[in-house]
């Protein structure tokens, strides 16, 4: 037997084997490439329409609210900061649906002789109950002094001045709570399942409702 021509028998057939293997390793590579580069696009292309899905139900319910959401403007004051006096204040809705269980409250400052220094002390005024404001319609409030401190959460902070006012109020769709601090244009928004701020409990509890969930 030519053990020499049998070596190179077993050498090339080794060499094509190897050749195969190597081929087919290549090949699998580049599938599996593929597959997980389609896979990555398949991916993306979901996110993009869940994306995109999300997107329009957004747009679709902010339109809802905007056909229904009431917008408070500052209509006329009459104000006062003797201690037993009253404020009127007066507001319009220029907005699509009526403003509901609308709360109206001013904060204001009195100098007092606080041990030789006259301090600004902070009060406040507050209408009675709630009321509605249809949408197009005005309603004036009249503010007295309620009873208990000054519930400094309700407001904007800002420095003593002659209006510092916060009007609370809802919407016919949705359980949200808005208040509006002029001279602030965009109301604050609460809505369920958010943080649940000192003005949402107070107000809430102002009106004897539990805060909704």
């Amino acid at each position: 037997m030519n053990w020499v021509a049998v070596g190179a028998v077993a050498t090339a057939v080794a060499a094509v084997a190897t050749a195969i293997l190597a081929a087919a390793t290549y090949w699998l590579a580049k599938t599996t490439r593929d597959e997980l580069q389609q896979t990555k696009r398949e991916i993306t292309a979901t996110e993009k329409q869940a994306e995109a899905s999300t997107k329009m139900l957004t747009e679709v319910q902010t339109d809802r609210d905007l056909n229904w959401r009431p917008y408070l403007r500052l209509e006329g004051t009459g104000l006062t900061d003797a201690l037993e006096g009253q404020d009127q204040i007066g507001w319009k809705n220029v907005g699509r649906g009526p403003a509901l269980n609308v709360v109206c409250a001013r904060l204001f400052y009195v100098k007092a002789n606080l041990g030789g220094v006259m301090t600004d002390v902070p009060h406040w005024r507050l209408a009675p109950g709630s009321s509605i404001i249809e949408d197009g319609g005005t309603h004036t409030f009249n503010l007295s002094n309620p009873a208990g401190p000054v519930p400094m959460v309700l407001f904007d902070v800002l420095p003593p001045g002659p209006l510092n006012v916060s009007v609370f109020f809802q919407a016919i769709t949705g359980r949200r709570a808005y208040r509006l601090c002029p001279p602030r244009a965009e109301p604050d928004v609460w809505a369920p399942g958010d943080k649940v701020e000192p003005w949402v409990s107070w107000y809430f509890g102002h009106l004897g409702l539990q805060v909704p969930t």
